[in-house]
């Protein structure tokens, strides 16, 4: 088991080394890190990102107790337990005795691909995609402002 004090560790050691990127860790879940196309070290736009993944496969590298997923310019270090997007929403669903509400999952990720499928016969899943791509969502919207559109007209 993956200890609070260890992801910390892991986090810190992924913050501190780089410099265009950001890292935060969520006490008990995971580590995720978010890179976007700047410089790198090297000063050459777009390094950052190698940069930052090797950041990441050296601290998985250093704490096998956890895996590595990749979403939408995002990378997460997770304990490595059989825990996702779509068992987190299936256990609110039990946790706060919510079986007989229709449940709505909104994402616009390939990590929400999970809750998408965790909801396919019991609630809808919405995807956001600015481009059609294959999901296992009941529905998909274009951007945020279709999103707020959506939820308005709940």
């Amino acid at each position: 088991m993956v200890t609070r004090h260890q992801q910390q560790t892991a986090a810190t050691a992924v913050h501190h080394r780089t410099n265009d990127h950001f890292a935060r860790s969520r006490v008990f879940c995971d580590i995720a890190g978010q890179f976007r196309y700047g410089r790198g070290n090297d000063g050459r736009i777009g390094a950052g990102k190698a940069q930052a993944q090797g950041e990441f496969a050296r601290a998985l590298a250093r704490h096998p107790a956890l895996r590595m997923t990749e979403g939408k310019k995002v990378w997460e270090l997770q304990p490595d337990v059989d825990w996702d997007k779509g068992r987190a929403v299936l256990w609110l669903i039990e946790t706060l005795k919510l079986e007989d509400a229709l449940p709505v999952y909104i994402g616009d990720d390939v990590t929400d691909e999970d809750a998408f499928r965790a909801l396919e016969h019991r609630g809808v899943g919405i995807a956001v995609q600015d481009a059609a791509q294959p999901t296992a969502a009941t529905l998909t919207l274009r951007d945020p402002d279709e999103v707020r559109d959506f939820l308005a007209g709940l």
